[in-house]
């Protein structure tokens, strides 16, 4: 790889990241995404130690 530069546009990626990239894409109402999502939510909650009234959410910005 050449010299990354942090600027808008086309950038050059690693031959791994190209592969996973060409995946198939997960549909937000799909039941593949409802298990992804919930096992990372399980994860947070285990991680942060929350009670159980407590539901983490993950948002994408």
């Amino acid at each position: 790889m050449h010299k990354k530069l942090l600027i808008p546009g086309p950038t050059e990626v690693s031959k791994e990241i190209l592969q996973e990239q060409a995946q198939y894409l997960i549909g937000h109402r799909e039941k593949a995404f409802s298990d992804l999502y919930g096992g990372i939510t399980d994860k947070l909650s285990k991680f942060f130690e929350l009670p159980a009234e407590y539901k983490p959410t993950v948002t994408t910005g």
